[in-house]
């Protein structure tokens, strides 16, 4: 059980659909996590980088779920099986709070919301998730 609670999350999980051969999202909202957010200083992001970027980082702790794939599995899952389910994939879309918006283009997210952060690690413990993003 996430210990501080102070938000709900929407998850926006990319797929391919085969039937109109575009990338689409499947939302689902998660109740009850922590979301805290921070500034990062970052020193050499890639080889050879001399240079310095600063970056918001967030975390997320997120109880375990019924409902939870993994990646590759989620998108592998028929359109049917697919509504069952979500994941944290690399790239998926994290919007804070109960979204009730679906998207034809991920970049609605960031026009029409300000907490749009992007998966860019999970890591599983005992008890619950802990989703990186920026």
């Amino acid at each position: 059980m996430v210990l501080f609670p102070n938000s709900d999350i929407t998850i926006y999980n990319k797929y391919f659909d085969k039937s109109s051969g575009l990338d689409k999202y499947q939302r689902t909202v998660i109740e009850g996590v922590n979301w805290s957010s921070k500034t990062k200083l970052v020193i050499g992001k890639t080889v050879g980088d001399k240079g310095a970027t600063v970056t918001d980082v967030t975390l997320i702790i997120i109880d375990k779920l019924d409902n939870y794939i993994q990646p590759k599995q989620f998108k592998n899952l028929s359109d049917a099986d697919r509504i069952n389910y979500f994941t944290f994939g690399l790239g998926d879309k994290i919007v804070k709070g109960n979204i009730n918006f679906e998207v034809t283009k991920i970049a609605d997210l960031d026009k029409n919301y300000d907490d749009v952060v992007t998966v860019t690690a999970a890591k599983p413990l005992s008890r619950h998730w802990e989703v990186e993003a920026e």
